[in-house]
């Protein structure tokens, strides 16, 4: 619980597997271990949903640019955020953000 609330709340800065599992005393190696099994998926793939979610919520309710959008949430690339949001979506970000009437929240 308190690793997902860490990265609830940090999900914008750089994280990865290593400085989060130092972060919790945990080598990266025993960290993943630990978090795949209970989580049953990758760090990098919740720190990736989180972002996403949070990069939805900006597409919604502001103009920010997409690449404005994809920086603030933490990705550091374009390209990994647009194939990050039409994963969790079903839509790259540009189509979430043209429809202001039509959004699908849900999340896979």
């Amino acid at each position: 619980r308190e690793v997902l609330e860490y990265l609830q709340q940090h999900h914008t800065e750089p994280l990865s597997a290593k400085t989060v599992a130092a972060r919790f005393g945990y080598s990266k190696s025993r960290f993943s271990h630990i978090f795949n099994a209970h989580l049953g998926h990758t760090l990098s793939a919740c720190v990736n949903a989180l972002r996403c979610q949070h990069a939805a919520q900006l597409l919604a309710e502001t103009d920010m640019p997409v690449t404005d959008v994809a920086m603030a949430v933490g990705f550091e690339s374009l390209r990994t955020f647009y194939r990050a949001f039409k994963n969790q979506y079903e839509m790259t970000p540009s189509q979430y953000k043209k429809p202001k009437t039509t959004h699908h929240y849900g999340t896979n």
